[in-house]
């Protein structure tokens, strides 16, 4: 299904054009390649039809299917042109490398200029502000006297609903390593406000064992981003950390006694010209700068960072040729991962156990294509005001090639509503389940993601 009527354009005009008797062998070829280019970028829309009556009622869960698959199959178009021309990847790469987004300088920058007025200067520079922000408590609270900003595109620093789930050990050290927070008197008070549910009961099972196997202490609790990461921005603007929201860094370049960001301003998922406000959530108010200058520089992006996708592409070409492995800019497989927040009535199986891992399903010829589906699940949402039915967050995923022949995200969607009765006792193509919040989506994974520093000075 093509919903755009441009892109149903392209595709009628290539097929008429290249049906005429009178046209060019080589005209027609170029058509089909054009139509292959487009629809590759096209919109990869599944019809609401497609998927289970539990995720077609929502317009927004359909739109995120949607805009999931469009990546996913984006990937496998890319991985059938390489099979059927080994040298499109190559050209592919050789294209994306044009456009660097990390550029090494043999020059020293000096100091800076007091009538510059469009570049700001710091000591650290983090790159998102999300997982950033934590990055950046830690910075501040280390060396008091640094001056530490944060770039974030969106108008304010502000975390998901979905819940975080942790192990509370490790959920309390990491507080205690952030360092004081502003309003609370320790780590014990930041993570009793932040932790929205506990369970003492943990598990993981394989079809074939006898009993599951218990587990304590690992992935026992769940936290809200919200409110944790709206108390660190809150204790990030007491400290007087810089945060430059509505602000996305395009370009770093590096010289021998500093770095450059380059930025521009950013809002509702478009670029627009650099001079514009700030947002909320402790984000800046004034100009945007046009770039910052920072003796260091912190990629905090996330697994979609378009720096450490160069970086990963010049540490592979700086590789010995000789018994050179894989590419590391090429991923080595995929984890698709669906499920998110449900409600139901009651949970037969039990809302007070979590599953780390779970698998009950062999594998079959015809269902090889799918992988091995794997299954987790915790309490959620435990203590939310006015919460009429438990709500449990369910997942399942697949690690995988990606092969043109894997199915779409929305095949994935329907086989984890079908597996619902069977892994949790409910039915999720009754009345009775509700989704709260759902995920999909495909991560590229990769062999080595950190190796050497690409650029040598920042």
């Amino acid at each position: 299904f093509y919903p755009q009527n441009q892109y149903q354009r392209v595709m009628v005009t290539a097929s008429t054009t290249g049906h005429r008797a009178n046209a060019p062998g080589k005209v027609r070829r170029r058509r089909r390649c054009l139509l292959r280019v487009h629809l590759a970028r096209g919109p990869w829309a599944c019809s609401s039809q497609e998927l289970p009556l539990l995720l077609s009622k929502q317009p927004d869960v359909v739109k995120h299917i949607n805009a999931q698959d469009a990546f996913w199959n984006a990937t496998k178009t890319v991985r059938r042109r390489a099979m059927e021309n080994k040298c499109d990847r190559k050209r592919t790469n050789e294209r994306a490398r044009k456009s660097n987004v990390l550029v090494q300088h043999d020059t020293t920058l000096g100091a800076r200029g007091e009538d510059d007025e469009e570049e700001d200067e710091c000591d650290v520079l983090i790159i998102g502000g999300v997982l950033g922000a934590f990055v950046a408590h830690a910075v501040a609270t280390a060396v008091p006297t640094a001056r530490v900003a944060v770039v974030e595109r969106n108008e304010s620093i502000v975390g998901r609903d979905q819940e975080w789930n942790a192990s509370l050990d490790t959920l309390t050290k990491f507080l205690n390593a952030l360092g004081p927070v502003h309003g609370y008197d320790d780590a014990i008070t930041l993570r009793d406000n932040v932790t929205t549910s506990r369970w003492k009961r943990s598990r993981a099972f394989v079809e074939g064992m006898s009993e599951p196997l218990a587990v304590t202490g690992v992935m026992d609790c769940g936290v809200s981003p919200r409110r944790l990461i709206d108390a660190v921005r809150d204790s990030l603007v007491r400290r007087g950390v810089r945060i430059h929201t509505c602000t996305e860094a395009t370009h770093v370049h590096s010289h021998r006694d500093a770095a450059v960001v380059q930025c521009r301003a950013y809002r509702r998922g478009r670029e627009k010209d650099s001079g514009g406000g700030g947002g909320g959530g402790g984000g800046n108010h004034g100009n945007i700068p046009t770039q910052v200058r920072a003796r260091l520089v912190v990629d905090c992006t996330g697994h979609f960072s378009r720096f450490a996708e160069e970086s990963r592409r010049l540490r592979s070409k700086r590789q010995p040729l000789l018994h050179r492995p894989p590419p590391a800019s090429e991923p080595r497989g995929h984890v698709v991962v669906v499920g998110g927040c449900l409600e139901a009535p009651s949970w037969p199986q039990g809302n007070d156990v979590a599953d780390l891992l779970a698998c009950f399903d062999t594998v079959s010829q015809d269902d090889i294509r799918f992988g091995q589906p794997l299954w987790e699940a915790f309490p959620a949402d435990l203590d939310v005001s006015g919460t009429t039915m438990p709500r449990r967050t369910v997942y399942m995923f697949a690690y995988i090639d990606d092969h043109p022949d894997r199915p779409s995200l929305a095949e994935y969607a329907g086989r984890f509503v079908d597996g619902l009765s069977r892994y949790q006792g409910v039915d999720g193509h009754g009345e009775e389940v509700g989704v709260v919040r759902f995920l999909a989506g495909a991560l590229p994974c990769y062999s080595d993601i950190e190796g050497p520093h690409v650029l040598s000075e920042a």
